[in-house]
């Protein structure tokens, strides 16, 4: 209880996204009043939690899970890993839980954050979210097959940068054979980058074993060969 004259009250360590409802009653030495009418009001969100910052060419997929009672989402960004200096780039309405953040500058860390309102207020910032647009391709479209290159050559299965072909003429046409002749597996350089990956596995989608390869590579009239080594 309060003595008298006392007006006003904080109730402090609430949980957030709920709504309290009060009433009040009087005392004197009487006795006591019947009680107030109700009034009730909602805290502030609680910050939102990501789920993921997934990475597609030039844009990032962000994903969020959604809060109870919110009527807005506000999402921020910056290219530190710091909220000084982060830009609102969108708002949100209630429910969405998710947004697409396109045309950004290839090779480059993008920082998010996300806040959450409701008719009381505003929540704290979400934990930061980040990742990396991927590197700008590069044409390396040739005009004949004298500067073709394979590799990495050798070939360690398992290493995290792909065996690829590169300067090849538009639609090269790639055949790798064993060392004994049998056709391993046909690629084509298709769209017009001059690029061609092999995922080191057969027509049938096994992985090859180890050994020696024979790429043949054939455009028009020219045709190279290249000899690979695969290990594991």
């Amino acid at each position: 209880g309060f003595s008298g004259n006392v007006t006003n009250y904080s109730d402090m360590n609430l949980q957030s996204d709920t709504t309290y409802y009060y009433w009040l009653k009087a005392y004197n030495l009487s006795g006591q009043s019947p009680y107030s009418t109700v009034i009730s009001n909602l805290t502030y969100p609680r910050a939102p939690i990501w789920i993921s910052a997934t990475v597609s060419a030039n844009q990032i997929q962000l994903q969020w899970h959604d809060l109870e009672y919110e009527t807005s989402y506000n999402i921020f960004r910056n290219t530190a890993n710091t909220l000084n200096g982060a830009v609102l780039i969108q708002a949100c309405e209630a429910n969405v839980t998710n947004y697409l953040d396109k045309d950004l500058a290839p090779d480059k860390t993008y920082y998010y954050w996300l806040q959450a309102y409701n008719g009381s207020g505003q929540s704290s910032y979400s934990a930061g979210i980040y990742n990396t647009t991927l590197q700008a391709k590069v044409n390396l479209l040739a005009v004949n097959l004298d500067n073709v290159v394979a590799g990495p050559n050798p070939f360690k299965v398992g290493d995290k940068i792909p065996f690829r072909f590169e300067r090849l003429t538009g639609n090269a046409m790639i055949k790798i054979y064993t060392i004994m002749g049998e056709l391993v597996r046909t690629i084509e350089e298709a769209d017009g980058d001059g690029m061609a990956e092999w995922d080191v596995k057969n027509k049938i989608g096994d992985d090859v074993s180890s050994g020696v390869y024979i790429c043949e590579i054939s455009s028009y009239k020219e045709r190279k060969f290249i000899k690979i080594m695969i290990m594991k």
